[in-house]
């Protein structure tokens, strides 16, 4: 989307300004494009309350944002007006999840765009609010926000600490995709409490829902177990293991494979290495994954790839 574009749907989409609030949601919600987005926030601005604005960084985060001056403006006017909001204490659970959920979404965007303050004024609101404020989901993109930005949170340990024993208490919850995201981001924070979780979440799911799970959730959840060592005591105190989780998941991945793409392969390969784990049909999978993904692998992708192949004893898989 050019800026010349976005002026001109301005000009085309004046019937889109809002008079009062459920409207304005509704348009929001509604919204098939990022440029439609921006339009209904640039013409709306002053109109905009918290649940509005929400949903707005919501929509932009589920649309493909391009990088022009307009959208820019626009969005920094959208995180602006949510940071004030935040500030006053506007947001409930729910919305504070969503906020910072859309922040990990947008990335670069919303690091450039967003006020100072805004992800911890956020973070530590989230830690605090009260449990019938959030659901699952809510839980589950938190904790994916948190891992996905990168970014030193003041309130990160809180943050976790809170989300992480909401997800520890009940993970019966969750959907497959919700506790595949979940897993995979306790274990890329990786601290101590977040990988001890992530452990009992992997234990839980590999008894109880392993089959419900896609092949891109399956591939999470493997690399999870390798990046994190799950597959082990986390800490001196950890009680003893039911079971080993990293040869149930390789067993159910295999006819997954042919469905994997590029970090599918890399990451199932490289974790598989990591584990040292002796399946000649998974490798064997995983190989034609690598000859089909050839020209498709970004520089760290083949990389590991290629470490995990040399592991394996099969480096001429990448020849």
């Amino acid at each position: 989307m050019t800026a010349a574009a976005t002026a001109q749907g301005l000009r085309r989409m004046r019937r889109l300004r809002f008079d009062n609030s459920k409207l304005g949601t509704a348009l929001i919600a509604r919204s098939s494009s990022a440029e439609e987005v921006l339009v209904l926030v640039a013409q709306n601005l002053k109109r905009l309350d918290h649940i509005h604005c929400t949903a707005s960084l919501h929509a932009l985060a589920k649309h493909s944002l391009t990088d022009d001056a307009l959208a820019k403006r626009t969005l920094t006017a959208l995180l602006s007006r949510q940071h004030d909001f935040a500030r006053r204490g506007c947001l409930d659970g729910r919305q504070l999840s969503n906020t910072l959920w859309a922040l990990a979404r947008l990335r670069q965007p919303a690091l450039e765009a967003m006020p100072s303050g805004l992800t911890n004024q956020v973070a530590a609101q989230l830690a605090s609010s009260k449990a019938q404020q959030l659901n699952h989901q809510d839980i589950s993109n938190g904790l994916w926000a948190m891992a996905a930005l990168d970014v030193d949170l003041e309130d990160q340990a809180d943050l976790m600490s809170s989300l992480a024993s909401r997800a520890e208490a009940a993970p019966e919850g969750f959907k497959a995709q919700e506790l595949a995201n979940t897993i995979w981001a306790l274990a890329t924070c990786g601290t101590g409490i977040a990988s001890r979780i992530a452990q009992k979440l992997t234990a839980y799911c590999v008894v109880t829902r392993i089959l419900e799970l896609e092949s891109i959730q399956l591939a999470a959840m493997i690399w999870a177990v390798a990046a994190a060592g799950l597959d082990g005591p986390i800490l001196k105190s950890s009680p003893a293991m039911a079971g080993p989780l990293m040869q149930p998941l390789a067993a159910v991945v295999r006819p997954h494979v042919q469905d994997f793409g590029p970090q599918e392969v890399a990451n199932v390969s490289w974790a598989l290495a990591v584990e040292t784990i002796d399946d000649p049909q998974l490798r064997d999978e995983l190989a034609l994954g690598v000859q089909r993904c050839m020209y498709e692998f970004k520089r760290k992708e083949l990389v590991n790839t290629l470490w995990a192949f040399a592991v394996f004893g099969s480096p001429e898989v990448v020849d």
